[in-house]
């Protein structure tokens, strides 16, 4: 689907730019290398292209959605990291890609696993390991939300929906969206 909606947007954009003055262009391509600025520092924060790939699309939805869900709660706090260090039961975890969400005065804090093959669940000491963190990030309040390598590779775009869509029903953004409710005032 991402595909035809990508091949639609660029015949339009081919066949539209040239209608725009210079100054438009000049100031439609400072956004964008102000934005491409931001993807590739995020980027390179990862130590791997599947955690890249997601983390820009998750990077991505949050960007463009804050304004919307800013309309539920004016002090929604909405952060992403890649290679967040958190602590948990006593031990240290680098978390792949850390969201945290300040909604209506509640913090939620996720932490967006990206399981390549060679490091994840290749051996039983490794799914221990994956199963003992996961354990200890649970305890220390950290929702954790886990994709294969393979899942990723295959569509970012589409892992990225499905996590925002579970941090959306955990942090009450998606009730709050569904329901219209008012928003939030102090």
């Amino acid at each position: 689907m991402s595909n035809i909606y990508e091949g639609h947007c660029k015949k339009n954009i081919e066949m539209n730019w040239d209608n725009l003055t210079p100054k438009v262009q000049e100031e439609i391509n400072k956004l964008l290398l102000f934005h491409k600025n931001a993807y590739l520092a995020g980027a390179l924060k990862c130590d791997s292209p599947i955690e890249q790939l997601l983390l820009v699309r998750i990077m991505h939805w949050i960007d463009s959605s804050i304004t919307q869900y800013q309309h539920y709660d004016p002090n929604l706090v909405m952060i992403y990291d890649a290679q967040r260090e958190v602590a948990a039961c006593g031990k240290k975890y680098r978390i792949d890609i850390y969201v945290e969400v300040v909604f209506k005065g509640e913090e939620y804090r996720f932490a967006i696993e990206c399981d390549g093959h060679d490091f994840h669940e290749k051996t039983k000491e490794q799914a221990a390991r994956d199963k003992r963190r996961e354990r200890d990030l649970q305890s220390a309040g950290i929702h954790v939300i886990r994709f294969t390598g393979s899942e990723i590779w295959a569509d970012a775009y589409e892992k990225s929906v499905e996590a925002m869509k579970i941090i959306e029903v955990v942090s009450g953004l998606r009730k709050a969206i569904n329901e219209n409710i008012i928003p939030y005032r102090e």
